[in-house]
């Protein structure tokens, strides 16, 4: 006859709030402040409602809000063992805010593939010549 081991009780939670998170915990006044706790442990009901009146807010506003955020400054790309350099090249092709790719390897045959290709993709247009001209290619240790 084996022993039979008592289960440990299953995790209730409290079905219907937003949160399992006891109210009373010591650690969320630390971490959140008396609206945000609020918020948290709202029923549905009233998250619902909230979110309704600040999409109502939002659209009855009539200034738009500027957001003081400075520009993003444009990606650059290294492609390390570039090889044919068909990743870079295709970087450049199809991401617009991309600032240049540098396409690394220090195989002089596959710098040369990485220079044909790159001529071969500026003969197609005008747009395909600018947006080549943000690979560059390099041989060299980085």
């Amino acid at each position: 006859r084996r022993a039979h081991r008592k289960r440990p009780p299953k995790n209730k939670r409290n079905k219907g709030n937003m949160c399992a998170t006891p109210r009373d915990s010591h650690i969320l006044p630390h971490l959140l402040n008396q609206e945000e706790i609020d918020q948290m442990f709202a029923s549905p009901e009233d998250h619902a409602q909230r979110m309704a009146s600040e999409k109502e807010q939002r659209e009855n506003d009539d200034e738009p809000t500027e957001k003081d955020k400075p520009p993003l400054r444009p990606i650059r790309i290294l492609e390390g063992m570039a090889a044919s350099g068909l990743r870079a090249i295709r970087y450049a092709r199809e991401l617009t805010d991309v600032g240049c790719v540098v396409a690394n390897d220090l195989d002089p045959s596959a710098i040369e593939a990485i220079k044909r290709n790159k001529e071969f993709n500026a003969a197609h247009s005008g747009d395909a010549k600018a947006q080549m001209e943000k690979v560059i290619c390099a041989g060299q240790d980085v």
